[in-house]
C-alpha cells in the first residue's frame, strides 16, 4: 500500500505525541513493505531535512502559521496535492485535521481519521475553536471510511455519543538510547534525587499541580535537597508558564524542549516520573517512561489507567496534598517503585511495541479498503 499521512506537525518527531506516533507507526509500515509519504509543515522542519527518514518520504509543503490556522491550511494544501496522485489510503491523524475529511473523500482515496484525545476540551482554545474542533469531529464520524483511537475512553464516548464504532489501536513505544547527560555538571543534581515531569507546559498537564506539592514535600527535611525538573515547553501558553514560573523555587528547572535522547537519560536517572494530568488520549509519557523502568506517578483517571494498569501510583486528580504523599511514599520506599517499574517496562514492551501495532493499522487500512471499494 502507499500511504499519505496528514495532521502532523512534522517528522523528525520533536514537538508532541501525534507526531512521536506518526514517524514510529509510519517506519513500522515502511519495514512492512508499505511505501508512506508523510506530509510536513515548513515551519516545523528543518532546512536541512532530507527528503526521506527512516524510510518515509517527507513532502514539506506550506502552512498558515498561526494558532487557529496552521494546522487547517496544512492540511488542505496537503490533500489538494493527492489530487491525481497515486496513493491507496489517507490517513489524517486528529480532531483538527479531520475537519477536511469531506475533502480527503473527494480524492476518491479511503480515509482513515485517528483521533488521539479530546482536544476540543484543550485550555487553549477559545469557546468558539472548541464549538470548530467539536463539529470537525462529528464531520470525521460521517466522512471517514473508519475512525481508529489510541484510547478506550474515546471508543467508548464515540459509541455513546455518535453510535459509531472505532477501532482501538494504542499508541506503541521505541525503547530510545539514552544520550550520555551528567546533571550534576548541569545543576548540581545526582542520580535519583530528581522528580521529572515531561510534557506540554499547558494548563490541561496540571504541572501547577505538581509544582505545589513538590514546594510541600521540600519543605520536609527528609526531601529538602529534591529537585524537580520540567521538560517541555510552552504551546500557545505563555501566561501559565509564566504562572508556573512564579508558582516555583529554585530546586524547579525549566529545561524547555528536550531531545529524545537526553529525555531518554532523564527517565533512566529520575527517582520518578510525574504525569498530573486531567487531560490525556493515550500518554506517550507513561510510555516512555515506563520503558526505561522510571517509576510513575499519575493522575488518576482512566486513560493513564488505562495505559500502565497495576504497573503505577496513582493519586487524587488535582489534589496537591495528594500528590505530595504519594511522592514521599514512594521517595522513601525506593526498592518497591524500583521492582514495580521493572514489572512496567516488561509489560509495555510486550504489549506496546509499534511491529504490532502496525499490523493492527495494517489490518484497519484493509478493512477501510475493502469498505470503499464498490460491489461486484
Amino acid at each position: 500500500m502507499k500511504i499519505a499521512m496528514i495532521g502532523q506537525k512534522g517528522i523528525p518527531a520533536t514537538f508532541g505525541g501525534v507526531e512521536t506516533c506518526v514517524e514510529h507507526l509510519s517506519a513500522a509500515l515502511v519495514d512492512r513493505g508499505h511505501k508512506v509519504i508523510a506530509y510536513c509543515r515548513r515551519n516545523y522542519t528543518p532546512p536541512n531535512t532530507p527528503a526521506s527518514y527512516r524510510g518515509i518520504d517527507l513532502r514539506l509543503l506550506a502552512s498558515i502559521p498561526t494558532k487557529h490556522l496552521d494546522a487547517l491550511s496544512h492540511t488542505a494544501f496537503s490533500l489538494l496535492d493527492l489530487f491525481g496522485s497515486d496513493v491507496d489510503l489517507i490517513h489524517l491523524h486528529s480532531v483538527g485535521p479531520a475537519v477536511l475529511t469531506p475533502l480527503a473523500r473527494l480524492t476518491q482515496r479511503p480515509t482513515i481519521v485517528t483521533i488521539h484525545a479530546a482536544d476540543w476540551l484543550r485550555a487553549k482554545w477559545s469557546a468558539p475553536a472548541r464549538l470548530c474542533l467539536r463539529h470537525a469531529l462529528g464531520l470525521a464520524v460521517k466522512s471517514a471510511n473508519l475512525l481508529t483511537t489510541v484510547s478506550l475512553s474515546m471508543v467508548d464516548f464515540l459509541a455513546d455519543t455518535y453510535a459509531v464504532k472505532a477501532v482501538y489501536i494504542p499508541n506503541g513505544i521505541a525503547v530510545q538510547k539514552a544520550a550520555p547527560l551528567s546533571l550534576s555538571d548541569r545543576f548540581g543534581i545526582s542520580a535519583q534525587r530528581f522528580i521529572l515531569f515531561a510534557g506540554r507546559l499547558v494548563p490541561e498537564k496540571d504541572v501547577h499541580v505538581l509544582i505545589q506539592a513538590f514546594q510541600n514535600l521540600i519543605a520536609q527535611p527528609a526531601f529538602a535537597h529534591t529537585h524537580l525538573l520540567l521538560a517541555g515547553d510552552s504551546s500557545f501558553s505563555d501566561s501559565y508558564v509564566r504562572r508556573l514560573r512564579r508558582l516555583a523555587g529554585p530546586a524547579t528547572h525549566f529545561l524547555g524542549v528536550v531531545d529524545p535522547s537526553s529525555l531518554a537519560s532523564l527517565y533512566s536517572q529520575a527517582a520518578v516520573c510525574v504525569l498530573p494530568s486531567h487531560l490525556e488520549g493515550m500518554p506517550l509519557v507513561l510510555l516512555e517512561a515506563a520503558s526505561h523502568a522510571c517509576p510513575v506517578i499519575a493522575a488518576d483517571i482512566p486513560a493513564n489507567r488505562q495505559t500502565l494498569g497495576k504497573f503505577a501510583y496513582y493519586f487524587q486528580l488535582g489534589s496537591p496534598q495528594a500528590l505530595q504523599h504519594a511522592l514521599a511514599q514512594l521517595l522513601s520506599n525506593p526498592v518497591p517503585a524500583a521492582q514495580l517499574a521493572r514489572a512496567a517496562r516488561r509489560h509495555v514492551t510486550r504489549l506496546f511495541s509499534w511491529d504490532r501495532i502496525a499490523q493492527q493499522m495494517e489490518d484497519a487500512y484493509l478493512c477501510a479498503l475493502r469498505q470503499a471499494s464498490p460491489p461486484r
